[in-house]
């Protein structure tokens, strides 16, 4: 009666046929909750979560839970060994180099977390719209290099003076020149004399 031909066809039985629930013994079960405990205990003994040996049974192993799992992996356990070796490496290349990790891959957002991120960034001058662009491995478009602060270029809201403004010519005004600060001679005050008489 086995096999995928004999699939829905009515069984006949032999009635000493007995069933029995099929479950697992204690030992069995005891073994499996040790080897689950072995994996907890190697992610303890590496400082990891268990997550990043595979045990997903009593965590998230899925959406922010997991991002943020990776990123106290990247600042609490790699950062102290990589930051070492960046050092190091440094301290043997030559002129203005120096080595870093790289760990933009591995902490980064979501799709629409990033975009939202980079728009920000693009608006508060920090990014170029070429740069941001080529974070998104986007091709550049023309004019994309300038900085921009709420869409208006740096160098027009760092730019020249108006005419309303005053121009500085490296002179120091004077009380005569300034007539807002001119002041006019005070008459002088007249006080009666101690003890005179007023008639």
């Amino acid at each position: 009666m086995a096999g995928v031909d004999n699939a829905g066809d009515i069984a006949v039985i032999n009635r000493k046929l007995k069933f029995d629930k099929w479950s697992m013994s204690a030992e069995d079960a005891q073994f499996l909750q040790s080897r689950a405990f072995q994996i907890e205990e190697i992610a303890r003994w590496f400082g990891l979560m268990p997550i990043h040996l595979g045990q997903t049974e009593k965590q998230t192993s899925w959406g922010t839970g997991v991002a943020e799992q990776n990123r106290g992996l990247a600042r609490y356990n790699l950062e102290g060994w990589t930051t070492r070796l960046q050092e190091r490496l440094t301290r043997l290349l030559t002129g203005s180099k120096k080595c870093e990790f790289d760990y933009t891959a591995f902490l980064q957002p979501d799709p629409e977390k990033e975009i939202e991120l980079l728009i920000s960034q693009v608006d508060a001058g920090l990014l170029t719209l070429n740069e941001a662009r080529k974070i998104r491995n986007q091709p550049p478009v023309p004019g994309g290099d300038v900085l921009l602060i709420n869409g208006v270029p740096l160098d027009e809201l760092a730019g020249e003076p108006t005419e309303d403004d005053p121009k500085d010519d490296g002179t120091v005004p004077t009380t005569d020149d300034d007539p807002a600060v001119r002041s006019e001679p005070m008459p002088p005050l007249i006080l009666p004399a101690i003890g005179a008489n007023h008639g």
